[in-house]
C-alpha cells in the first residue's frame, strides 16, 4: 500500500485460496467401467444404437444415485489491486482490478453457476479428468466509480447537485462444452449436469467469437460408444461484460432533519448488448442401428450448437426517483 500524491491510496496485493473436501454431486452407485489400454468403458452400443447398454452398477439392484460428497478440491490465485482517491476538490473516486485463476475437479450442484458447468463428476474413478476451471472463474475484473459534486452555491435550486457513475468491466464465464446426449451409458440421462463432454480435434481453433458462432462445432468429434470423451471441462469461455451506469442527483435541505432527493439514473448508458452464453450441446442422437465402435454414425451435428440467443443485465434504462427523507 502506497499513497501516491496527498490523499491517492494505492494498494497491491496477492490473494490465493486452497479448498479442500468440497462438495461435489457423485453417482454413489456408479456404473462399473472396464479398462482397456487406460480407456474406460462404461458401456456397449448394441445393435448400432447411439446410445450403449451401460455396465452394471455397483450394486444392479439401483439406478443412478447422486450425492453431494466431500471430494473436490479448488485452487485460487489473483493478483489484486486498487486505487482510492479521497473526497477532494469536489471529487472522489475508486478504482479496483483483479486478475485471477480459479481451477477446481468439480461444481457442486448448488454452486453452479447457471449451469454452466457439469453439475456432477463424470468419472468418479478419476476425478483429475474433470479438473479445470471453476464455474465462477472471471480471470480479469474493472470496477471503476466515482462522485463529483458541483461546486454550485446561491440558492436552493443549484445547490446540492451531484454527478456519479459505476463502470464495470469483466471477462466472460467458463463454460461445459457437452456430447448433448449419453452417449457413454454411465448414467442413461438421469441428470442432465452429467451429460459427457466430446472428443477434441487437435489443432482446431475452438473460439470464434460471434454470436452466431461464438465457438467452432467443428472442433469436436463423437467418441466411441461408451466412453468419455477427451474434452476438458469448462473448456469455453463467454462473451465480456461490459457496462457503464450514471446518475444526477440533487438534495434540497427542507428544514433541519428533512432533505428531499431526486435521482434522475441511467443503467447502461452506452446501451452496450451483453450477450448471454452458447448453446453448449455439439451433437444429438443419431439414427438407430447406424452407430460404429468408432463412433462413426452416433451423433448428429446440432443446428444450435455454439449460437448465442440470450442477454444478460439490460438494454439502457431511464429511472427517476423523489425521496423524502427524515
Amino acid at each position: 500500500q502506497h499513497e501516491i500524491g496527498r490523499g491517492n491510496i494505492l494498494s497491491v496485493g496477492y490473494v490465493g485460496a486452497r479448498g479442500v473436501h468440497l462438495m461435489n454431486g457423485t453417482d454413489q452407485n456408479p456404473v462399473i467401467p472396464t479398462i482397456v489400454n487406460g480407456v474406460y468403458h462404461f458401456g456397449t452400443s448394441v445393435n448400432g444404437n447411439p446410445t450403449p447398454v451401460a455396465n452394471p452398477r455397483l450394486n444392479p439392484n439401483f439406478s443412478f444415485l447422486d450425492n453431494n460428497i466431500p471430494a473436490a478440491y479448488s485452487k485460487y490465485n489473483s493478483l489484486q489491486a486498487s486505487l482510492n482517491r479521497r473526497f477532494a476538490n469536489n471529487f472522489q473516486v475508486q478504482a479496483s482490478y483483479t486478475y485471477a485463476h480459479c481451477m477446481d475437479n468439480g461444481g457442486s450442484g448448488l454452486g453452479a453457476l447457471s449451469n454452466n458447468t457439469s453439475a456432477i463428476s463424470l468419472n468418479p474413478f478419476n476425478r483429475s479428468l474433470d479438473y479445470g476451471p471453476c464455474a465462477q472463474d472471471i480471470r480479469q475484473a474493472l470496477r471503476i466509480n466515482g462522485i463529483y459534486s458541483f461546486p454550485f452555491h446561491g440558492n436552493r435550486l443549484v445547490e446540492g447537485w451531484q454527478l456519479s457513475g459505476i463502470v464495470t468491466s469483466s471477462t466472460g464465464l467458463p463454460f461445459n462444452i457437452n456430447m448433448g446426449y449419453d452417449s457413454v451409458g454411465y448414467n442413461a440421462g438421469v441428470n442432465p449436469g452429467s451429460i459427457p463432454r466430446p472428443n477434441y480435434v487437435s489443432g482446431c481453433q475452438l473460439q470464434v467469437g460471434n454470436v452466431n458462432e461464438w465457438f467452432n462445432p467443428a472442433c469436436f468429434s463423437t467418441p466411441p460408444p461408451g466412453t468419455l470423451g477427451d474434452l476438458g471441462r469448462d473448456v469455453g469461455r463467454g462473451p465480456d461484460l461490459q457496462d457503464t451506469d450514471v446518475s444526477l442527483s440533487k438534495e434540497t435541505l427542507l428544514r433541519e432533519g428533512l432533505h428531499l432527493q431526486f435521482r434522475a439514473e441511467v443503467f447502461n448508458i452506452f446501451n452496450h448488448p451483453n450477450f448471454g452464453l452458447p448453446a453448449a450441446s455439439v451433437f444429438s442422437a443419431g439414427p438407430a442401428g447406424a452407430c460404429t465402435i468408432t463412433g462413426a454414425g452416433c451423433s448428429i451435428p446440432n443446428a444450435t450448437a455454439g449460437k448465442i440467443t440470450t442477454i444478460v443485465g439490460t438494454s439502457r434504462q431511464f429511472q427517476l426517483g423523489l425521496k423524502l427523507i427524515f
